[in-house]
């Protein structure tokens, strides 16, 4: 499985390359939108919405609609507003609170992977 996150804070990144290695798959950190790799090459996109540029929302539904088996998780700050919305607007889904999502990551990494093989 190969697992890439937007994520150009650093902190956030190693943790999420740790879990990611605890379960032996491939990782990428990607620091900026125009570093996504064809998307029929990821099976998770991990995204820091919390980060994100005026741009992301457009430019990540782009490279999703070329290949919609890509599961994309967004997380940021759960008051962020203009965060859950803009996500909305762009059709990439629900903004995982922060917390939850690094205190649940290695189950939803779990999961991305049963799912990315078929088990």
């Amino acid at each position: 499985m190969r697992v890439c996150a937007l994520a150009p804070d650093l902190i956030a990144a190693s943790r999420i390359s740790e879990a990611v290695a605890r379960l032996g798959a491939d990782f990428e950190r990607l620091d900026s939108i125009g570093e996504l790799p064809p998307a029929n090459t990821v099976d998770l996109l991990l995204v820091d919405w919390g980060r994100r540029d005026a741009n992301w929302g457009d430019r990540i539904s782009r490279w999703h609609s070329s290949s919609p088996r890509v599961r994309i998780l967004l997380f940021g700050p759960h008051k962020d507003l203009d965060a859950h919305r803009s996500a909305a607007l762009d059709r990439l889904g629900p903004v995982m609170a922060r917390s939850t999502f690094f205190g649940r990551l290695d189950d939803l990494l779990a999961h991305a992977m049963r799912t990315a093989t078929g088990n």
